[in-house]
C-alpha cells in the first residue's frame, strides 16, 4: 500500500521528480523533506533567480488583469526591466481573448484503470500561468518562462508538464464557464524572456490524449505500487 495521504495531490512536479528519480520523489513527497537540493548554481544565486522569476509572474499577471503596464513596471531594474519590456512587446497576439483565467489551479480525480474502490482516487493538478480561451473554440495554455536560454523543444515535449496540463485542461473544461473542449482545441506555448518572439508551440489532439492517459497511469502504477523506500 502506498504511503501517500489520500489527499495527495499529483502535479507534473511531483511526477518529473519521480521519473527523473525515484528517490528524489520518496524524499520530497513521501519524507517530506527540502529536497532536491540545488543542483547546478550557487545557492544563493539559485534562490536570486527564483525570486526573480515569481516577481515577473506577478508583474504578467497585474497586466493581464487590466492594470496600466505603466504603472505595472514602476521603477524596475534588469533584468525585470527587460523582461517586462519583451514581454509588451511580444505577447502572443493571436490568444483568445473570450476569457482569460491568471494563475488558474485545476484539479481532477485520476483513478488507476481498473481500480474499483472509492477512496483508490487521487487527484492531478496543474497550475496555469494563463489560459486563453472562447466559448465553444480554442484554449491556448501560455506557460512564462524565465529561464537563461530558450528550452528545446524536444525535450519540452517530454516534460510531464507538456503531458499532465494539456491533459488536465481537457478533462476539467467541462467545469469552466467557456468549456468544455476537446484535445484537438488545445495548444500549449512556452514563452520565453530570453528568446520572446520564439515561443515553443504544442498543439494537442485526441491521440496525444490517449497516449497520455496511459502514460500517467503508468506513472502513478508505479508510484502507488510502491511499499517503502526501496520502490
Amino acid at each position: 500500500m502506498t504511503l501517500l495521504p489520500p489527499t495527495f495531490s499529483f502535479s507534473q512536479s511531483s511526477l518529473q521528480a519521480y521519473e527523473d528519480c525515484p528517490r528524489r520523489f520518496w524524499l520530497a513527497y513521501v519524507e517530506q523533506l527540502p529536497w532536491p537540493a540545488v543542483e547546478a548554481s550557487p545557492i544563493r544565486e539559485h534562490e536570486a533567480l527564483m525570486r526573480l522569476g515569481e516577481r515577473f509572474h506577478r508583474l504578467v499577471q497585474r497586466a493581464e488583469i487590466g492594470i496600466d503596464p505603466a504603472e505595472v513596471a514602476v521603477a524596475l531594474e534588469p533584468p525585470l526591466a527587460t523582461w517586462f519590456d519583451a514581454y509588451l512587446a511580444h505577447r502572443p497576439a493571436d490568444l483568445p481573448d473570450a476569457a482569460l483565467e491568471i494563475e488558474r489551479l485545476l484539479s481532477i480525480p485520476f483513478q488507476l484503470d481498473g481500480a474499483t474502490a472509492p477512496d483508490a482516487a487521487f487527484r492531478l493538478a496543474a497550475k496555469y500561468d494563463l489560459i486563453a480561451a472562447e466559448p465553444d473554440g480554442r484554449a491556448v495554455i501560455v506557460d512564462w518562462k524565465t529561464a537563461r536560454r530558450r528550452g528545446d523543444p524536444i525535450t519540452l515535449r517530454q516534460r510531464l508538464q507538456t503531458i499532465v496540463y494539456p491533459y488536465v485542461l481537457v478533462e476539467a473544461s467541462a467545469g469552466m464557464p467557456w468549456g468544455p473542449v476537446r484535445p484537438e482545441q488545445v495548444e500549449m506555448r512556452y514563452w520565453f524572456t530570453a528568446a520572446p518572439g520564439q515561443p515553443v508551440t504544442f498543439r494537442y489532439d485526441a491521440a496525444q490524449h490517449a497516449a497520455n492517459h496511459a502514460r500517467l497511469q503508468h506513472l502513478l502504477a508505479a508510484i502507488l505500487g510502491g511499499s517503502g523506500e526501496a520502490d
